[in-house]
């Protein structure tokens, strides 16, 4: 017959172990189903998890629509990487002429009806955050970004579709491709 205080201890001893085994265990980045690349940077890392898209040039007019199901269930952000640009390019990233549209749609089952949650539509130039993409820049990366897709809680067993236009309002255009990715997770330190 086991004492109150080695039931305690199991009690104790089982928490720790969940604790670490939920900590430690990695996603299982194949269960995502899907166009692109699912990357799990691991538990300390931020962010840890990134879904890289394929690619949509940002010199012309174009549209990608992507679905895919399995991603972490994670609050995620919208990222446009911008493919081998840096802080050195922010200036023309911010003059770039061209309106980009993006929605991210959560798709129906049989319980729940298909909606719409995120939608954002704006200019690198814009002049009221609800339709600017913010440029975001580093010394080896640079990336566009919506304030109406930061944090956007998803789910794994939800499937989902991306939806993402370019359209030149301009001449002034950088021949560039954009990496749309979905990134979220890990540990942020302040």
């Amino acid at each position: 017959m086991m004492t109150k205080r080695k039931t305690v201890a199991l009690a104790c001893a089982l928490v720790v172990v969940g604790t670490v085994a939920v900590l430690v265990v990695p996603y299982r980045v194949w269960s995502y189903k899907g166009p692109g690349q699912l990357r799990d940077n691991g538990v300390l890392s931020y962010p840890r998890f990134q879904l890289e898209l394929p690619t949509i040039p940002l010199g012309g007019k174009g549209h990608r629509r992507v679905t895919f199901t399995g991603i972490p269930s994670e609050d995620m952000s919208l990222m446009l990487y911008v493919v081998g640009s840096s802080f050195d390019d922010e200036k023309t990233l911010h003059a770039a002429q061209v309106q980009i549209t993006a929605q991210l749609i959560e798709e129906a089952t049989p319980a729940t009806p298909r909606r719409v949650i995120c939608t954002a539509a704006g200019t690198p130039s814009g002049k009221y955050p609800e339709s600017q993409w913010v440029v975001t820049t580093s010394a080896d990366h640079a990336a566009f970004w919506h304030c109406q897709c930061l944090r956007v809680p998803m789910s794994r067993e939800r499937r989902y579709t991306l939806d993402l236009e370019i359209s030149p309002t301009g001449s002034s255009l950088p021949p560039k491709v954009l990496v749309p990715t979905l990134e979220g997770g890990g540990v942020e330190l302040p």
